[in-house]
């Protein structure tokens, strides 16, 4: 993101607080998210930093011809007071884990050139590892330079992880709410103000249409 757009994002504080923002999937009696690693009954992508994907992103020169699929990102409005959809197009791959994770590299990429809309992860933000367990939880493994690239408040930390929980559960049905690790770890929070403790659902208060 540029430094402009991080700027707005850090004095858009009040955002967070006057919103619902995420709401806290609940577990059932005796259930247990899965830790680090490969959750029981999950399926795990091999590790793999966003910038370093395996195929060339859709319509460039160097794409194959391949079949692919339209979905929808999850950026930040000009104003930084909630997320608007943008369209995107990713290979449609056998596996969809690795569709999964060509959509958060796309994310991670930022909005189309032209765009009014903002970046809402960080441009160096490297996707370690994605995997989905039986309840429909996304883990996503990220790396430190995740927590760096974001500035202090309580705006940007939200918007940053409901742009991942939206951008995965509105493209893949699988998905029902995702967990943040960072370098393998379950972490409590990334800057003091998001619970990450518990898997977090899309909360729709979130999304409001892209500006003309």
């Amino acid at each position: 993101m540029t430094r402009t757009g991080w700027t707005v994002l850090a004095v858009a504080g009040a955002v967070a607080a006057a919103a619902g923002l995420l709401q806290v999937a609940t577990c059932g009696p005796g259930e247990r998210s899965a830790p680090a690693g490969a959750p029981a009954g999950g399926t795990a992508v091999s590790p793999a930093a966003p910038a370093q994907v395996a195929l060339p992103e859709p319509g460039s020169a160097a794409s194959p011809n391949l079949r692919t699929r339209e979905v929808v990102l999850f950026f930040v409005r000009p104003d930084a007071s909630a997320l608007a959809p943008q369209d995107a197009t990713i290979f449609e791959t056998r596996a969809i884990l690795d569709q999964m994770k060509q959509t958060v590299v796309a994310l991670v990429r930022g909005p189309q050139s032209g765009s009014a809309l903002l970046p809402a992860l960080p441009a160096e933000t490297p996707l370690r590892d994605l995997f989905l367990d039986g309840d429909g939880v996304a883990y996503l493994d990220l790396g430190q330079e995740f927590v760096r690239g974001l500035p202090a408040g309580s705006a940007a930390e939200i918007l940053a992880v409901g742009s991942l929980a939206h951008t995965l559960a509105h493209n893949f049905p699988e998905v029902r709410s995702i967990r943040i690790l960072l370098d393998g770890e379950e972490v409590n929070t990334l800057g003091g103000h998001l619970d990450l403790t518990r898997a977090l659902e899309p909360d729709p208060s979130l999304i409001l249409p892209e500006e003309d």
